[in-house]
């Protein structure tokens, strides 16, 4: 398990050793087409990592049925999602929904990961480093979107 670990983009660049520390948190989790993973607001409890499927995340809309429109990102396989159980306050802020027939997730809880990452300062460097290029990488792909969608918009009303 801890070679497959290493394809996961929060614990690239650690060690077998360190990646060995963590090993013993993961925990399989298996979802199927349609299901949510976790909703908007709800305790952030674990850290989740794609192994197989994809995962959309969205913004739902209040007294409305969740759709594809409302997708603000998806997530493939290694990688992360519910990167909000990392950073108070500990709350997830967009919910998260299996976009294929079968999506093998892993977990892992947030509290024995927090002891881990302050009982290994250099495990836990690493890892928060690699979860800021995550959340650019999803931040600059959401400009990118808007971007977009703003010069469609522009163009539209020429």
């Amino acid at each position: 398990m801890t070679e497959n670990l290493a394809q996961i983009q929060l614990f690239q660049g650690l060690s077998d050793d360190q990646r060995e520390e963590i090993k013993g948190l993961v925990e399989g989790v298996e979802f199927y087409n349609r299901e949510r993973v976790f909703k908007d607001g709800d305790k952030a409890d674990y850290l989740w990592f794609v192994r197989e499927g994809r995962v959309d995340l969205r913004f739902d809309l209040p007294s409305r049925d969740t759709s594809n429109e409302c997708t603000v990102s998806t997530v493939i396989k290694d990688g992360a999602l519910g990167w909000s159980s990392l950073v108070a306050p500990y709350e997830y802020k967009l919910s998260a929904y299996c976009e294929a027939d079968y999506v093998c997730l892993a977990r892992i809880e947030r509290e024995p990961f927090l002891k881990l990452l302050s009982a290994h300062p250099e495990i836990g460097y690493k890892v928060m480093g690699n979860l800021a290029q995550v959340i650019a990488t999803r931040f600059h792909d959401l400009q990118e979107e808007v971007a977009t969608q703003m010069g469609h918009n522009i163009m539209n009303h020429w």
